[in-house]
């Protein structure tokens, strides 16, 4: 268990995460409130539009490559990853473009297709770094891409404090190392990029997870555009703090879970999880409980040391929303991962599909509040979803 600690992918994951938090001490004192919430709300669409760019084509290209026999077809399939990302990539343009001028979305939403661009060219090159098992390059990449992320970050945000200048650092930071490790990864073929053959192939490969994950993206934004509408942009840069505090910090432990026993969960099966992953499951969700109990007594606090700033504290509902659904997030473990490893993905997107618009119809007919409705209750549900179509047979 120790030695998966150790293993330079983990600690890739740990150092790309750690960024978002060491980056928010400092975003919080250099960029006014409301711009926080302005950069969350970008920065959730063009999560939204990244995942429409890739279409899977990202998990795709490590399958196909471990079926190539040659370096000449290596060299051709990892052209062909990127028939996908570049279709999609100018019909994001042409339609972000459209809703730009039409006055639908604000022009700043123009940076979410660059962003996803330059995301998928180094999420094909890492996954070329994986096929290849060239582990510690795969680490170093992560390394300079988060020290670029944080000194481009810093000397753009001090220079020109606003969401758009976040985003910019970021494509920045992207390009500049796409550019620097240009020779880890084969050169693009555009002949082979463009290939119908290729297109149709992961297509057909990233449907259903992709759909699954343009779903889960869509509402993720929805989330922050409707406390951006409803309560303002300040309440928005408030709820972007919250989440990366006490969300996207818990949820590392749910990551280091899943990275220590999903392959054995898939080599086992579901007699191995009964008898030994469930009882680290146990231990996982009551460290997450003594986490939410811990952060429920010191909320106030924490929020001003990290952010400096009393205003990022209120009395409402997120702290619990946000616990509530890593709890049931870590939950899902065995019906999820049941489904990947009977490649039942279409159960997988059926359950976030339903759970989601269940949440949404709550939300919009029932009043229900906008994290309880999008986040929390599609959690609960994905839950009974999941263990449904594990056991009945559609």
């Amino acid at each position: 268990m120790i030695s998966k600690l150790k293993n330079p992918y983990f600690l890739s994951q740990i150092i790309s995460a750690a960024i978002a938090v060491i980056l928010l001490p400092i975003l919080t004192r250099i960029m006014p409130q409301d711009e926080i919430g302005f950069f969350a709300e970008i920065m959730s669409f063009a999560f939204f539009i990244s995942m429409f760019i890739k279409f899977g084509s990202h998990q795709a290209v490590l399958v196909f490559l471990n079926e190539t026999n040659s370096k000449h077809e290596e060299k051709i399939e990892f052209s062909g990853s990127f028939s996908i990302p570049f279709i999609n990539f100018f019909i994001s343009i042409f339609v972000l473009i459209i809703l730009s001028i039409t006055n639908i979305t604000p022009l700043a939403y123009l940076l979410a297709a660059p962003y996803a661009l330059v995301d998928v060219l180094y999420a094909n090159r890492l996954n070329y770094l994986r096929f290849k098992d060239l582990k510690y390059k795969y680490l170093y990449n992560t390394i300079t891409l988060a020290l670029f992320t944080l000194i481009i970050t810093i000397i753009c945000v001090y220079i020109f404090p606003t969401g758009e200048s976040r985003l910019i650092s970021i494509i920045s930071a992207f390009f500049i190392v796409n550019i620097l490790f240009i020779r880890q990864a084969p050169k693009l073929v555009f002949g082979n990029v463009f290939r119908k053959l290729s297109y149709f192939k992961y297509m057909n490969f990233g449907i259903w997870l992709a759909s699954m994950w343009l779903i889960v993206e869509f509402f993720n934004w929805f989330i922050i555009n409707q406390i951006s509408q409803d309560l303002g942009l300040l309440s928005t840069g408030r709820f972007s703090v919250m989440k990366t505090i006490f969300f996207q910090f818990p949820a590392l432990l749910i990551s280091v879970f899943d990275l220590i026993f999903i392959d054995k969960y898939y080599k086992e099966g579901e007699g191995y999880f009964k008898k030994y992953i469930s009882k680290y499951l146990i231990l996982l969700i009551s460290g997450l409980v003594f986490i939410w109990i811990i952060s429920s007594f010191f909320e106030k606090d924490i929020l001003i040391l990290v952010s400096g700033d009393i205003n990022y504290y209120d009395e409402d509902t997120w702290l619990n929303v946000l616990f509530g659904t890593l709890i049931f997030r870590s939950l899902i473990f065995e019906p999820l991962y049941f489904h990947y490893k009977n490649k039942k993905t279409k159960y997988v997107f059926y359950s976030y599909t339903l759970s989601y618009l269940i949440g949404f119809v709550m939300y919009s007919f029932f009043q229900f509040e906008i994290t309880l409705s999008i986040l929390l209750i599609p959690m609960l549900l994905l839950n009974i979803f999941l263990r449904f179509f594990k056991h009945v047979k559609v």
